[in-house]
């Protein structure tokens, strides 16, 4: 089995497209992953991103109340994710 460092390494090293991942990885956001970047949600730092998200909501919602029906929340990011979902296997018994 290829580490996902190695194979990291090898697509830094290998593929002519390296900016476009560096882009893809730390500045895209995805909205399977609650419009956080692969790499916030990989160095831990998603919680903060959504804290501040939280402060910015909370400040709109307080100068417009009107234009909401609840108060706004950022979404959640999920706690399994694939880039494809493995099949589910049969449990034998």
């Amino acid at each position: 089995m290829i580490s996902r460092n190695h194979l990291h390494h090898w697509m830094m090293r290998e593929c002519s497209w390296k900016d476009s991942l560096g882009e893809y990885n730390h500045i895209h956001r995805h909205s399977g992953i609650a419009w956080h970047t692969p790499a916030s949600v990989n160095f831990g730092t998603a919680d903060a991103v959504d804290e501040a998200r939280q402060i910015t909501l909370n400040e709109a919602y307080v100068a417009n109340p009107e234009r909401v029906s609840r108060r706004p929340s950022p979404p959640e990011v999920p706690t399994v994710f694939f880039i494809n979902e493995p099949a589910a296997e049969s449990q034998i018994n």
